[in-house]
């Protein structure tokens, strides 16, 4: 089977359009759960919207254009709905949280300031922001990065995170 982008819409298959219809949700999302579930939801509103799927109607490229946007406001809203998480304190987390070492070193003598100096600087960046309260798309935004990437950021902030109290 050939590429779905090389042929023309007129001519994608059921599978064309739901593979083409996944990649447009992934560039939106982070997550391949919520690109699935906003290319579905896409799908649903064009059948009760039209009576008919994407590929039974009879205009591919007008029906492919009222996907993108739907699927792309559909996005906005979630976004725009997402709840903002404020920062935590370890004062506000319910007793048994946090695990023992690190609750320990919280308690104890920690030098923050230490660590956030001792980071690259991109990683730095991206704990300074989400420490600040941002989301990871807003971080990301000012950041001039996708959010995906930013979370890949994670595992080595963990690394340096357990390697400069040593907790493992």
């Amino acid at each position: 089977m050939r590429n779905a982008t090389k042929r023309p819409i007129a001519e994608w298959s059921e599978t064309d359009w739901l593979t083409q219809l996944g990649k447009l949700a992934c560039q939106l999302t982070a997550c391949a759960d919520d690109a699935a579930d906003l290319a579905h939801t896409c799908l649903c509103a064009f059948y009760d919207r039209f009576g008919c799927y994407p590929w039974q109607h009879p205009n591919s490229p007008s029906a492919w254009r009222w996907c993108c946007q739907k699927v792309r406001s559909l996005w906005v809203d979630a976004h725009r709905q997402a709840p903002c998480h404020p920062p935590l304190s370890w004062e506000a987390l319910p007793e048994g949280v946090a695990c023992g070492a690190i609750a320990e070193i919280v308690e104890g003598d920690v030098d923050g300031e230490a660590f956030l100096a001792s980071l690259p600087k991109r990683l730095r960046e991206v704990l300074e922001l989400r420490l600040a309260g941002y989301s990871w798309e807003e971080a990301a935004r000012r950041l001039g990065i996708k959010a995906s990437t930013l979370r890949g950021y994670l595992p080595e902030l963990r690394a340096k995170f357990v390697a400069f109290w040593q907790l493992g």
